[in-house]
């Protein structure tokens, strides 16, 4: 910046026929003590800038820890859950298997396994015949 204020004094003083005036000692101080504040100036600003994204990338990283932690209980818990249901599902095959042996068992077993299968074959078959089509359910606002 300097640099180009020079040559322009120059240039001036070559035209004009006047010498170039050099600045003073202490004039060149005050320039350097400027010069400094405003390198200090912007490096406080600098400063700042990376403590705030410093801040905002730890905040990040606490929250990331956070929602890990709450997924972990949450797996944890599901584990949990499933095993529960997994031993639930083994005595009830054991029941059912236990009733499939004993002879007054097995026509209730039969009478079990052909409603479940009416209600698969119903289930399924009302899926496959309204596939496809809009069914037009009426509104509250529709009644008034």
């Amino acid at each position: 910046m300097s640099s180009s204020w020079d040559a322009d004094k120059a240039r001036t003083a070559l035209f004009s026929g006047a010498l170039p005036q050099r600045d003073s000692p202490s004039q060149n101080r005050v320039n350097t003590e400027q010069q400094q504040a405003l390198l200090e100036q912007q490096n406080d600003l600098r400063m700042e800038e990376m403590s705030s994204r410093a801040g905002a990338l730890h905040r990040i990283t606490v929250d990331v820890h956070d929602e890990v932690n709450r997924q972990n209980s949450f797996l944890g818990e599901s584990g949990t859950a499933f095993t529960a249901f997994g031993g639930r599902l083994q005595s009830t095959g054991q029941r059912l298997r236990t009733m499939a042996r004993s002879r007054h068992n097995q026509r209730t077993f039969r009478w079990t396994a052909v409603v479940i299968l009416v209600f698969l074959f119903f289930f399924y078959g009302h899926r496959w015949f309204f596939q496809g089509k809009e069914v037009d359910v009426p509104l509250d606002s529709d009644f008034s």
